[in-house]
């Protein structure tokens, strides 16, 4: 329902009136978008309410009246006050609920309004603000809630924790798909108060409640189950048709907005293959959509926006995007599409009402309006990160991004060139708004930032150049702000990337809110230690494994499309997919899986204690999962004779001793042989080479710390070949298992 609200209980209905087991959403309304009480107490139980909108009351309201409201999910919901419920002369009992992901200007959770709620076993996080009572009137009764609201105020005007209340992150699923059943770590698990008023028998699944002897905090009884959520994928083609499913390539859809509404109701992702979809479209909550790609991929990292350009053209009828989803925390996005030739009053390209997409890696071009040519928000609070905005122009102010009304976006490492405003802010103009505004550039525009009433951006590393008409106005430059000639590619035709000896390289703020881990071209981001300013990284040419252990000692490498076939805890190695070259990558913290196709970046050196060449890195980047297969080798095989080894020029991988053929030293292998000896963390095999690495012991060592290994037998061993110096200082194979699975007892 778009036409008021979705579910209204007028004067005189009691709690005999009951609501139970429904989805109440999209209502719009001036009072109550999802349900509306006037004079009433019915019982509202086990709904989701969410997606609705309303001066106050987003989610639900109460006037005069006093409902019982338990086991509810009220999610994605925004109003002026009381995104999730307003209560205004009521004394609702609001037991165990789960308040999400709403907004509004006070009380993103609850407002109260001369009015006594009893609140109890509440879920009440991750929404704008939480609770927010009007000055001097009613006394809300607050007990064993979990109030967390990082984005915002847990409690306002007077409002305190009440008893047993804790506010901490409930681990909620999914929260971001709108998935709100907590995990067994979950600290609102046997936290919440037995003799809660209105206490339901059973939770929002039906399943009984109090199963550990103490009743859980929010509309889910946690059972102990790791919940699971996989979203779900919905691919969308010219070639389509809007009756398939979008579940594979071959049954994909054929508009945007029906992949997006689809994939909303579900919580999911929405692939778009290139082409000109000449659309609007309503982003609605829980669905991300991602341009880019051909049609065939398997996996979302295998998709190339700037190959597959995904575009949606607005046909100058309205705003291209409406992101109206009611959302604090990101609960939406649109990422790699070029999104033109919008028009309407506010936002062309993108209007943001009451929500919070993150709006990346798109090109936003030829978009007009009277504000917010480009993106506009409207008491939203979206992050932008590596998007490209163009030639958009606005009539009065906003050019390229208007932040309007109560506004915190997060704007990061954005292109904004040649925009134009009327009157302010051909680059972004605020109004009562307080963006983070980082590692931008804003340039050649008709003018560049503009701050006015009662608005604090803060600002820090962006490059204000060449904007007519000024390029700050109503603010200062932030800290580490520049103002020099970016030295695009070439502008006049479109290409914004940075020329290599612009000064925009390596002076941006690592340490920015909202920071992507790749630019917009899909490059590992802070490539040479420090971020650059814009939304192209410029990174060096990549080189290959090989190339990379033929340079001089301490030389930088940035390498990109190797998979990874190792991860210890401070490091992991690397191969070419060819598998003809490997290599150790010294990292803490990396964070990556077996599988992974990387981006690195460091310097390459030699392990002085093995003799091993390996990369020092600075950044890392993982994206997907393939699998590995390791080479099969003889013993003998094992590591090789030197790589281009030059101990002068201190380049180049030194062989094993005695050793001759092919250097594979780094790469992911197998062997097979008898366990010849077995010490406290390693063993020894033979496959009838008989070698020696000057040990005494036959064969080849295998490094298997914190494993199980037989101590006599024929097994086979996959691991990493690698390399060790003896007590003569000469290098000796050295194989290092992965994990236990990789021995194997013949």
């Amino acid at each position: 329902n778009k036409g008021g609200s979705v579910v209204t209980s007028p004067s005189g209905v009691t709690a005999g009136t009951t609501v139970d087991g429904f989805t109440i959403r999209n209502g719009n309304a001036t009072n109550g978008g999802g349900v509306y009480c006037n004079g009433s107490s019915p019982t509202i139980s086990n709904n989701t309410i969410t997606g609705n909108t309303a001066g106050n009351g987003g989610g639900v309201y109460c006037n005069s009246s006093s409902p019982t409201i338990t086991n509810c999910a009220i999610a994605a919901n925004s109003s002026n006050n009381g995104g999730g419920i307003y209560c205004n002369s009521s004394s609702p009992q609001i037991t165990n609920n789960t308040i999400t992901g709403n907004a509004a200007y006070s009380g993103g959770a609850v407002y109260c309004a001369t009015s006594s709620p009893k609140m109890t076993n509440n879920i009440m996080a991750f929404n704008s603000s939480g609770l927010h009572k009007l000055a001097g009137a009613g006394a809300p009764v607050l007990k064993n809630n979990c109030v967390y609201n990082p984005g915002g105020v847990n409690y306002s005007s007077g409002l305190v924790a009440g008893a047993g209340d804790i506010s901490t992150d409930p681990k909620l699923v999914a929260v971001q798909y709108g998935k709100v059943h907590i995990q067994p770590d979950s600290p609102c698990m046997n936290a919440g108060l037995n003799t809660a008023p209105g206490l339901p028998l059973t939770d929002m699944d039906g399943q009984p409640r109090i199963q550990d002897g103490v009743v859980d905090i929010g509309a889910d009884e946690s059972d102990g189950a790791n919940h699971a959520f996989v979203p779900i994928c919905v691919r969308v083609s010219q070639t389509g048709n809007d009756a398939n499913d979008g579940s594979t390539w071959a049954l994909a859809k054929r508009t945007v907005q029906a992949g997006a509404t689809a994939a909303s109701l579900a919580g999911g992702e929405v692939w778009v293959a290139s082409g000109i979809y000449n659309e609007r479209i309503a982003l609605a909550a829980y669905a991300y959509l991602y341009g880019g790609f051909a049609g065939t991929e398997t996996s979302r990292t295998q998709r190339n926006w700037n190959a597959n350009e995904s575009v949606l053209d607005g046909g100058f009828a309205g705003s291209v995007v409406q992101a109206q989803t009611g959302d604090k925390v990101t609960a939406s996005g649109i990422d790699g599409f070029t999104i033109r030739n919008g028009s309407a009053t506010s936002g062309g390209g993108v209007y943001c009402f009451s929500s919070s997409p993150t709006i990346t890696n798109n090109i936003f071009t030829g978009n007009s309006a009277t504000t917010g040519g480009g993106i506009y928000c409207y008491y939203s609070s979206p992050t932008m990160a590596n998007n490209t905005l163009t030639s958009n122009s606005a009539s009065a102010n906003g050019g390229a991004i208007h932040c309007n009304n109560y506004s915190a976006p997060t704007i990061t490492n954005n292109t904004i060139a040649s925009n134009t405003a009327t009157t302010d802010g051909g680059g972004i103009y605020c109004s009562y708004s307080s963006p983070k505004i980082s590692n931008n550039i804003v340039a050649f525009n008709s003018s560049g930032i503009c701050s006015l009433l009662s608005s604090a951006p803060v600002l820090k590393n962006n490059c204000l150049r060449a904007n007519t008409g000024y390029n700050y106005s109503g603010l200062s430059a932030g800290v580490g702000d520049i103002s020099t000639d970016p030295l695009f590619v070439d502008r006049v035709i479109g290409n914004f990337h940075l020329s290599p000896t612009s000064l925009c390289i390596n002076v941006g703020w690592n340490g920015a809110t909202g920071m992507p881990l790749t630019d917009a071209d899909g490059d590992l981001r802070i490539c040479g230690g420090t971020v650059d300013i814009g939304a192209d990284e410029k990174t060096p040419p990549p080189v290959s494994v090989g190339g990379a252990k033929r340079m001089q000692e301490s030389s930088s490498a940035y390498f990109s499309g190797q998979i990874v076939t190792a991860a210890f805890a401070d490091f992991f190695y690397m191969e070419e997919a060819d598998r003809f070259s490997g290599i150790r990558v010294d990292m803490p913290g990396h964070g990556l899986n077996v599988g992974a196709r990387v981006c690195v970046d460091g310097a390459v050196t030699t392990d002085v204690l093995t003799g091993e060449r390996h990369l020092d890195a600075t950044g890392a980047l993982g994206v997907g999962s393939e699998g590995v297969e390791p080479l099969c080798l003889a013993n003998r095989d094992l590591g090789g004779g030197d790589w281009f080894y030059d101990s002068i020029l201190e380049k180049g991988q030194q062989g094993i001793l005695g050793a001759t053929g092919v250097n594979n030293i780094g790469l992911l292998v197998t062997i097979l042989g008898r366990v010849t000896y077995a010490g406290a963390d390693y063993f020894y095999i033979d496959d009838g080479s008989a070698l020696d690495d000057g040990s005494g012991r036959i064969g080849v060592k295998v490094s298997a710390a914190g494993l199980t290994f037989p101590s006599t037998g024929f097994v086979s061993v996959t691991g990493i070949s690698a390399c060790e110096k003896n007590t003569g200082g000469d290098i000796v194979r050295l194989l290092k298992v992965r994990t236990q699975s990789d021995i194997n007892l013949h």
